[in-house]
């Protein structure tokens, strides 16, 4: 028709489940997983029709931990590992981007001062500095983030 448009639907099925929790003192773990089966449904273009929809990873999972270190008062260290599966970025699913993994690290330090908690934080984002395509959609491709690092003090006042 030369005209572009958005027709037809994208289903959307899945399953995602997170747990978390302390399992000792000082040692809290987060984890999470997702499936999703994301389709074309009702297209106008044949070629679309029961695709994966694009810029729909099938699998993502995360884990991450955060650490009271026992020998000194107020210190946790963390770490966050997240994957993403391959992603297509074209709607006739003939071009995709591949999955990608992310390692993240941090500590926190608490400490008291004047009567209120002083936290200083330190994160560092994209451990590995890994270049990966982060996301696909209709509007083109998302580039990862390189590593970063992040400073950050909180004081109640």
């Amino acid at each position: 028709t030369n005209i572009f448009s958005v027709s037809g639907m994208q289903r959307n099925r899945g399953l995602e489940a997170n747990v978390f929790g302390e399992p000792q003192r000082g040692l809290r773990l987060l984890a999470g997983v997702m499936y999703l089966d994301a389709r074309t449904e009702r297209s106008s273009v044949a070629n679309t029709e029961g695709k994966v929809a694009q810029g729909s990873p099938r699998f993502t999972w995360n884990a991450g931990v955060d650490w009271d270190t026992p020998f000194l008062d107020g210190m946790a260290w963390s770490a966050r590992v997240l994957h993403t599966t391959s992603q297509y970025v074209d709607a006739a699913n003939t071009k995709e981007i591949p999955g990608w993994t992310r390692l993240d690290v941090g500590a926190r330090y608490t400490f008291p001062a004047q009567r209120n908690p002083v936290t200083l934080r330190a994160s560092i984002t994209n451990l590995l500095d890994k270049t990966y395509w982060a996301s696909a959609s209709s509007n083109g491709l998302t580039i990862s983030s390189p590593r970063a690092l992040l400073l950050s003090a909180t004081i109640p006042f």
